[in-house]
């Protein structure tokens, strides 16, 4: 698929510098990818913890994202995940979340270049936070992508796999995680974001110890 955004992409509301240049990736593992963010009943199970307990900017409720996990915590929660279902669970690579939000597509959203249906996707800044909802909000409200993946382009941010490196840096699959403690590339808007951070292509960075109000994760299960 091609992954990024075309440095000749004009689009006013949007900041295409760091999605560019757009290249040509090939997935070439298969993979199955949750169809929404892993949950905070789904991280109490496996973890046996509630770091969003008592925080700032969310709530607490069984289908609401789990927030304020760092990307170490992120990894811990695939690894005993894998353990207690005998199969391998990871983050996806930026590459895969890319190829899993577009579900097919071309453009700046699973549907369509400007982003006024976005609020029929996801829950951003104009109908949560500038609405006083200023929360992720449970999954499933929403309506999905074309490959029913709910809350892509909002609710909360997700780790990936993927150290931070800027484009193109890899032939295939975009498998890029080389070091636990390098800055890890974060994909998908939030409820505090305007709409360009939810766009498909859109990539920003975080350390990979920090626990952030709007950033949760998604799991991806290899298939052998």
């Amino acid at each position: 698929f091609q992954m990024g955004t075309s440095s000749d992409t004009k689009v006013k509301w949007s900041n295409t510098k760091d999605e560019s240049p757009l290249h040509r990736v090939q997935i070439s593992t298969p993979f199955f990818m949750s169809v929404s963010e892993v949950t905070q009943k789904h991280y109490t199970m496996v973890m046996d913890e509630t770091p969003w307990l008592d925080e700032p900017l969310t709530k607490e409720s069984a289908n609401i994202p789990a927030t304020y996990v760092s990307h170490k915590k992120a990894t811990e929660f695939c690894k005993r995940l894998s353990e207690k279902e005998d199969r391998v669970y990871r983050l996806p690579t930026e590459a895969e979340w890319e190829y899993a939000c577009r579900s097919g597509t071309l453009t700046a959203f699973h549907f369509g270049n400007k982003p006024f249906k976005l609020g029929d996707y996801a829950w951003y800044f104009n109908n949560a936070y500038k609405a006083k909802e200023q929360y992720p909000h449970p999954w499933g409200l929403k309506k999905p992508n074309h490959w029913m993946l709910y809350d892509m382009h909002g609710n909360v941010g997700e780790w990936t796999l993927s150290d931070y490196k800027a484009y193109p840096y890899v032939a295939t699959d975009g498998r890029n995680a080389a070091k636990a403690d390098s800055p890890k590339v974060v994909r998908g808007g939030s409820w505090h974001d305007l709409p360009r951070f939810g766009a498909s292509a859109h990539r920003r960075t975080y350390q990979s110890y920090q626990k952030v109000f709007d950033i949760g994760l998604r799991v991806v299960c290899e298939v052998e």
